[in-house]
């Protein structure tokens, strides 16, 4: 009995440690962007028609809200250029 008890604590403690590293990775995978970064990330919707060389309508039908989510400033949108760069990796 005692030797079950002490595997469950040993097995509890190893848990928690791997948590802690896979928080950890999650983290180097989805890096924070400063305020300076995610100013020059933003992208307005005619920045994205051009890179992505389509119409408005097709934009509006098969990638708004769609395959990205824009980011409502004021009375624009604008989207990430990373989600539009690994949109276009996927493809």
């Amino acid at each position: 009995m005692r030797i079950h008890v002490r595997l469950l604590v040993n097995l509890d403690k190893n848990v928690s440690k791997l948590l802690i590293l896979l928080e950890r990775l999650e983290k180097q995978h989805q890096p924070v962007l400063s305020h300076e970064e995610e100013l020059a990330d933003r992208a307005d919707t005619e920045w994205v028609l051009e890179f992505l060389g389509i119409s408005l309508n097709t934009f509006k039908t098969h990638v708004r809200y769609v395959q990205l989510t824009p980011k409502i400033i004021g009375a624009r949108e604008y989207y990430s250029k990373q989600e539009v760069y690994r949109m276009m990796r996927r493809k």
